[in-house]
């Protein structure tokens, strides 16, 4: 239960951060400057919550693992915003999230139910379930006729897929850094549970320091309204992260394969609901049960 309750605050703080990007969209604003400041203020979070990694042995692989996720984020981000600016804002947002779906049957694929990954036939239909009421959630628009606008919509859509899988993947895998297990050329050392500390700080740096060099190639400068924006969803966005961070450590085997699709859903869920109170935007109710039986099914071992 403990899990399901980071993996839910998790999702909570990851729709504010998402609103506070809808409102800088809203005031046209500029995404190298939300960026700036949510990366400021997520590494100054997250080095506030782990003030204690100063006296935690440096571990190069976790803070190497943590600055290549880093580095997707950002990725991610931008093309994100690449994104909606070509199709439809739903869908869009559907397959980012549908991306949380695979890390664990990935990690099943990879190291099987020796190292805690386990899956059947009742999960993989669980996980389909998600999968499509992910994508009928998202429909609150007529996507053909978008994407018969924007062509080039697809390509940037499966590159959110793809990046949002990897990096979710890479986030779960490092959970077996600081577990004895059978030797694995996927796990070339082990570490001590506390470096852990790292990760996220080394995740918040790399990105942080790549926008600070995106920023002076561009020579863009920020305005006050971007960087406001952006420090709010930073911290939000640091607190998705740092509950994420604590839930796979301690999930089951049978809670590990539905902690990302959890954290979607829940994402989902609370976007719409701010979308609709707020925006007035029309919701699709049903789909989001669906998503929700998925993740119950998938819940279900035999």
């Amino acid at each position: 239960m403990l899990t399901v309750f980071y993996v839910l605050t998790a999702a909570c703080c990851a729709a504010l951060s998402n609103y506070f990007m809808r409102k800088n969209l809203d005031r046209k604003g500029s995404i190298n400057g939300f960026l700036l400041a949510l990366y400021t203020l997520s590494l100054t979070v997250a080095v506030g919550i782990n003030h204690q990694i100063f006296s935690i042995p440096w571990n190069p692989l976790v803070f190497t693992a943590g600055g290549f996720v880093g580095a997707l984020n950002i990725l991610l981000m931008l093309v994100t915003a690449m994104a909606l600016l070509r199709g439809p804002a739903g869908l869009t947002f559907a397959f980012q999230n549908s991306g949380s779906v695979f890390p664990a049957v990935f990690l099943f694929l990879l190291f099987g139910s020796a190292y805690g990954f386990i899956l059947n036939q009742w999960m993989i239909f669980g996980l389909i379930i998600v999968l499509v009421g992910l994508f009928w959630a998202a429909e609150t628009t007529r996507q053909p006729a978008a994407m018969k606008r924007h062509s080039s919509w697809i390509y940037f859509a499966l590159m959110i897929f793809a990046i949002q899988t990897v990096a979710l993947t890479l986030m779960q895998w490092r959970c077996l850094l600081y577990v004895t297990n059978e030797p694995h050329a996927l796990i070339p050392i082990t570490c001590d549970v506390s470096q852990d500390g790292w990760f996220m700080p080394a995740m918040f740096s790399v990105a942080l320091a790549l926008q600070i060099g995106l920023l002076v190639i561009s020579g863009e400068k920020p305005r006050w309204f971007e960087l406001a924006f952006g420090g709010f969803a930073g911290v939000a966005n640091a607190g998705s992260t740092f509950f994420l961070l604590l839930a796979t450590p301690i999930a089951t085997p049978q809670e590990k394969v539905i902690i990302f699709p959890l954290f979607a859903v829940g994402v989902i869920l609370l976007c719409n609901l701010w979308s609709r109170v707020l925006y007035q935007e029309p919701v699709n109710w049903r789909a989001n049960a669906l998503c929700c039986s998925g993740i119950f099914i998938a819940s279900i071992n035999n």
